[in-house]
């Protein structure tokens, strides 16, 4: 291994054993309200036990699809739920779609579930624990919020399958970087989002042509692949009067 390589293989072992070492206090903070939530939330439907029966019996509902799960922010664990249940209560059936660690990136996270595998420059450790740790948050504080809710929760995974992910990764390896912003896929704006996501993870108002910014580029517009296919995919199959985005 070259001094380079190793050089780069020092970040991500000093994140580990940050990781095992020490508490984020953002974290224990974002955990404390997921836990509130969910026990707030279970309050309400036990004292609601009898009026939530009643709307299970509701005819013609409406079905409203929701498309933006995101576990990793307090304001988006709050707001939506509550918006969800206006809705329930309203007479509407809720279906909400949500990521389930199923891309190789997102706004927030440019490694995702590390498949395929993220650089060492940009992964959170060495092991699966804490490089996939986002992801494994993410997922469980959804499932957790939600938990006490009427709510049907799908995962993208279920509406994609691994031809879906070759071609997805195929057609990433072919954008030019030069051109990726201006990249489409099903008359879908990919590279316009991945650009938009690569300014968000690196903090800069630019993305110029580095090794780190090329793999991001491959691995967004993966991921903007994916996410296009998933959201055909499941607006066919649990076909909704309206979708939120």
């Amino acid at each position: 291994m070259s001094i380079k390589n190793r050089l780069r293989f020092i970040k991500p072992l000093v994140r580990e054993i940050q990781f095992r070492l020490f508490k984020n206090q953002g974290e224990e903070i974002l955990k404390k309200e997921v836990i509130d939530s969910q026990q707030q939330w279970k309050d309400i439907a036990d004292n609601s036990e009898d009026y939530l029966k009643e709307l299970e019996q509701v005819p013609d509902k409406s079905n409203i699809l929701f498309v933006t799960g995101y576990g990793l922010g307090a304001h988006f664990l709050r707001i939506e739920p509550i918006i969800m249940m206006a809705l329930h209560t309203r007479g509407c059936n809720i279906v909400s779609l949500y990521c389930n660690k199923s891309l190789p990136a997102c706004e927030f996270n440019p490694v995702g579930n590390n498949i395929p595998s993220g650089l060492y420059d940009l992964k959170e450790g060495l092991t699966d624990e804490s490089i996939c740790y986002r992801c494994n948050k993410c997922r469980g504080n959804v499932k957790t919020t939600y938990s006490n809710l009427p709510i049907e929760l799908h995962g993208y995974e279920e509406f994609l399958s691994r031809d879906d992910y070759k071609l997805a990764y195929d057609l990433s390896l072919k954008v030019n970087f030069e051109g990726f912003r201006t990249y489409v896929f099903n008359d879908i704006k990919v590279g316009e989002e991945a650009f938009a996501s690569i300014l968000r993870v690196t903090f800069m108002g630019e993305v110029k042509d580095t090794r780190i910014n090329r793999h991001l580029v491959q691995r967004y517009i993966m991921s903007g692949i994916l996410t296009s296919i998933a959201y055909g995919k499941a607006y066919k199959h649990l076909n909704p009067d309206k979708d939120l985005l």
